[in-house]
């Protein structure tokens, strides 16, 4: 949430807090119902878009992350300048993994899908630039 606020400028408490609650759903017992009583429709909406879903019967759990990533690419603004600072967080030291499976299939993973949503965000296209300068050597290639 500090790159929102102290990089972006990002001032709007309904994105601040989608932000500290993006991943409440999938961690915890909580509901997106539960988030629109607490925190407005709003929140629940954008807290949503950032959720993966439940995997279905017969789903892979790979069908499901493909699923959602693609969907991201219809996600409003706000959703994805929450994502794109999620995956940030979760990729500046991608290196320090201990599984270089894990590293490589990540920045794929974030240079197929992530990087693309960057490319409309000036701040987060810079600094996926220069993430992907310094750890390509961790992908594939692809």
């Amino acid at each position: 949430m500090r790159v929102l606020v102290e990089a972006i400028g990002i001032t709007d408490v309904d994105i601040l807090r989608t932000a500290v609650l993006h991943d409440v759903v999938e961690d915890t017992g909580c509901t997106l119902d539960e988030v629109r009583e607490r925190f407005g429709a709003r929140v629940a909406t954008l807290v949503d878009w950032v959720t993966k879903p439940v995997r279905g019967e017969g789903e892979s759990r790979e069908q499901v992350r493909a699923t959602y990533l693609e969907r991201l690419r219809g996600a409003p603004d706000d959703a994805v300048v929450v994502k794109l600072a999620d995956r940030l967080s979760n990729v500046q030291r991608l290196d320090t993994h201990p599984r270089p499976e894990k590293q490589r299939d990540y920045y794929d993973e974030t240079v197929r899908c992530i990087v693309p949503l960057a490319e409309r965000h000036p701040w987060f296209r810079d600094w996926y630039g220069a993430w992907r300068c310094e750890f390509s050597r961790l992908g594939t290639g692809t």
